[in-house]
């Protein structure tokens, strides 16, 4: 089929730059249609130290070296009666003699070089464009239409065609939610509202080995928490999630003011904001049920990736590592596709799997985390976890106990990288502790499944009132 472009992305943040990147890069016709006019405010700062071989791989490692100023070095859960650090993963130290670090910085400035780079690559990257649907001949994906802004909100449409369609829009989730049932809130992750925003101050902060830079403040009612972290030398970037039950206490209450009861209501975030010349940079934003996943990550002409494919609670901060390593298996397999069709079922099928396993994982992780009421002590003790993790049955106790007697013939440290592996985002084949929250994945899809149907019932067998 005669087509205009190879490939047509839409949406040029991280995602979509890097497939843009790693395709044209192999001589491929790449067209990138980006809503936005860049830089721009985008949320989530923070990656993890996986990130930076895909960096280098990118090309775009010393460039983000040279405008980065924090040095991440892991999380830090700061309770209100205690706290406790999990470094990143101690594989070596970098050129210049530190442990492992991860950037941390202002999106914009972050997306801005990872799409000019795209730019570099031979893509052709159009910012304000703004894509309304993409074009079905049948099942298969053959083009888009989109609206070019550049001169206003009125712009002239335009259409184009492509042999494979993208969606990387993130959380607009352009395509995904084109797809009929494709798309849905995530059933453990439900029921969340964040607020967040920038704030300048005299900070003056300072990297160091021990300097984590990054802090999970938890609320004492054991269901909220807050991230504190700091992306310039004087700018740091605060956000409170809360949960729908917080939320129906202060009924009424402003997003702002709830903002501000939770942060004098801990201790560190309190006594943060009384320092010298705090003040908000900008206006406060909020997410609603911001978790959703996706039945099918891929299909005839078209492919999800990044945070349109899925978006898991931000609490680990594995988004972006997932976005990227996403990024990179998808454009491999669709550079071996462009070239030769003839492993393309596998490939994607392959893709699709691995995708799901990512959002899986991680989406167990962080349920498991408010099932332990936000504390990592409890997380970390089997007995508290085995007493409240709902099971669908014994057959679904046994595999995750299965996965539980494996992990026992592995060392402390193959257990620990295994460990490292999922709560950064980013865990290799054969990591057993994945194996056991795949497990837990699907068993909560039975026990949630049941619940909404029992839920349902009990609605139907309900007395109708009849008015007079």
């Amino acid at each position: 089929m005669d087509t205009d472009h190879d490939v047509i992305i839409i949406g040029g943040g991280p995602a979509g730059s890097t497939c843009a990147t790693l395709l044209a890069r192999e001589g491929r016709d790449v067209l990138v249609l980006e809503r936005a006019k860049f830089p721009r405010f985008h949320i989530g700062e923070s990656i993890t130290a996986f990130g930076t071989d895909l960096f280098k791989d990118l090309g775009v490692y010393e460039d983000l070296k040279q405008v980065n100023y924090i040095r991440k070095r892991g999380l830090e859960f700061v309770l209100h009666d205690h706290s406790k650090k999990l470094y990143f993963p101690d594989t070596g130290r970098d050129e210049d003699g530190h442990l492992p670090w991860a950037f941390q910085m202002p999106r914009e400035k972050l997306d801005d070089i990872l799409m000019n780079n795209a730019r570099r690559n031979g893509a052709d990257v159009r910012e304000e464009q703004a894509v309304k649907r993409v074009v079905f001949e049948g099942d298969r994906a053959v083009g888009v239409e989109w609206q070019d802004r550049t001169g206003g909100a009125e712009g002239e449409t335009h259409r184009a065609t492509a042999r494979w369609i993208l969606d990387a829009s993130g959380q607009a989730c352009l395509l995904n939610r084109q797809l009929p049932e494709n798309c849905h809130n995530h059933h453990l992750l439900r029921r969340k509202v964040s607020v967040f925003g920038h704030f300048r101050g005299d900070f003056d902060f300072q990297n160091g080995d021990d300097e984590i830079h990054f802090k999970l403040c938890v609320h004492e009612n054991g269901r909220d928490w807050a991230w504190w972290l700091p992306i310039e030398r004087n700018l740091c970037s605060i956000g409170v999630v809360l949960s729908r039950d917080s939320m129906q206490e202060r009924k009424g209450v402003p997003l702002e003011a709830l903002f501000d009861e939770f942060i004098a209501g801990t201790s560190f975030l309190n006594e943060w904001v009384q320092q010298p010349g705090f003040e908000r940079v900008g206006e406060f934003r909020t997410a609603v049920d911001y978790s959703y996943s996706s039945r099918r990550h891929v299909g005839d002409g078209w492919a999800l990736v990044g945070d349109s494919a899925g978006f898991i609670d931000p609490v680990f901060s594995t988004g972006l590592q997932i976005t990227f390593n996403s990024a990179f298996m998808l454009s491999k397999a669709l550079n071996e596709i462009l070239d030769d069709a003839s492993r393309q079922k596998e490939l994607l099928a392959e893709y699709d799997r691995t995708v799901d396993r990512y959002y899986r994982v991680n989406g167990t992780l962080v349920h498991l985390f408010y099932m332990a009421q936000v504390d990592p002590f409890k997380f970390e003790n089997p007995a508290f976890m085995w007493k409240h993790i709902p099971f669908a049955g014994w057959r679904e106790r046994l595999r995750f106990l299965y996965w539980g007697l494996r992990l026992t013939f592995k060392n402390e440290e193959q257990r620990r990288r295994m460990g490292e592996e999922v709560v950064f985002g980013n865990p290799q084949p054969g990591n057993l502790v994945a194996e056991q929250f795949l497990s837990l994945s699907r068993n909560f899809d039975k026990v949630y499944a049941r619940e909404i149907q029992e839920a349902e019932e009990r609605r139907a067998a309900e007395p109708v009132e009849v008015g007079a």
